[in-house]
């Protein structure tokens, strides 16, 4: 169910954000007809400040090892096979908001997944900032919840 804001009524009863106009490249916003599979890499840097290219190769080297271990043939993850590129997202505006920050890109990615990979990814508009400020609040109430349970006679961790 639309909210006034833009956005919709999650399971919780609270709303939860969503931009006006969804990327491109997403599933809420893709108009294209035919969606081409592939593998990709993708740098999504809340703070934009890491060396991309030394990811990647980082990246493709332990995708090599791991297929060599796992599957017992060698399979080269080269630059040609699996292209790589630093999304364009909604960055930081802070030193100490990246893990929230992390933890959007990934609900993000769940509840609206990129569906297409034409490279640069421009995901900027992919959520609302609001979205990461009101996820602290959404956390701690998450976790005073879960206290309040143990304190009433919950089960605890076995």
């Amino acid at each position: 169910m639309q909210n006034g804001a833009g956005g919709t009524w999650g399971a919780s009863g609270k709303p939860t954000l969503r931009p006006h106009n969804p990327p491109a490249c997403t599933q809420d916003g893709c108009q294209r007809e035919t969606i081409i599979k592939k593998p990709c890499i993708l740098i999504m840097d809340s703070l934009k400040i890491s060396y991309h290219e030394s990811i990647y190769t980082l990246l493709r080297d332990y995708l090599h090892v791991e297929w060599e271990v796992r599957r017992g043939t060698r399979r080269v993850f080269t630059v040609d096979s699996m292209k790589a590129s630093h999304c364009t997202v909604p960055l930081q505006d802070n030193s100490s908001d990246c893990g929230l920050y992390l933890l959007q890109y990934v609900e993000s990615f769940v509840q609206n997944p990129v569906v297409h990979f034409d490279l640069p990814l421009r995901l900027e508009r992919w959520f609302p900032r609001q979205q990461v400020w009101r996820k602290r609040e959404e956390i701690r109430s998450l976790v005073m919840e879960l206290h309040g349970r143990q304190g009433n006679g919950g089960s605890s961790c076995r």
